[in-house]
């Protein structure tokens, strides 16, 4: 079947950087955790402040504050840890050279292969969601299966077209 769609890509510094800020801090369970926790350390700071509130006692204040910032500090740092690991992990395996990637999609189908490993070919069915950062387009299969489209990457087709076909198929 002919491809609808052909979308090119680099796993570049920059994309590592926009996707694991996306996987770390974006994610809406990250962001409802990372709300809880920010009231927590606010309840917490007032309850040091204002001691005659009666919120916490200051123990509990200074030990939900500690627990707070040292959530906040692993959290940024698999943040850190991560885009650069797997960045240095991608150019070892491929012999110093970035993994190139082109993805082709039709009515029917999902066809994604590098320079470095086998193509894997998923059925548009199989697609639970997409996921739109400021450059990219995560696709998530049913299986946690994520496949990456660059918005300025299309080479056939363009990122209107794209995004209709997206709703098209309620993603």
């Amino acid at each position: 079947m002919e491809p609808i769609f052909k979308n090119t890509l680099s796993y570049t510094k920059e994309y590592y950087k926009e996707y694991y800020k996306y996987m770390c801090f974006k994610r809406p369970g990250i962001i409802i955790i990372d709300i809880i926790l920010g009231i927590n350390f606010v309840i917490s700071i007032l309850a040091i402040m204002f001691p005659k509130l009666m919120l916490l006692n200051i123990n509990k204040a200074i030990s939900n504050i500690s627990t707070v910032s040292i959530l906040i500090l692993c959290q940024i740092y698999v943040f850190i840890n991560n885009k650069n690991t797997q960045y240095n992990r991608d150019l070892e395996k491929n012999n110093g050279n970035l993994i190139e990637v082109e993805v082709l999609i039709t009515e029917e189908d999902i066809n994604v292969s590098t320079n470095y490993d086998e193509s894997i070919n998923i059925k548009l069915g199989n697609i639970k969601k997409a996921i739109r950062t400021k450059n990219y387009y995560i696709l998530e299969t049913k299986e946690k299966l994520r496949i990456i489209l660059k918005r300025d990457g299309f080479v056939k087709g363009n990122v209107k077209q794209f995004e209709q076909f997206l709703k098209q198929n309620n993603l």
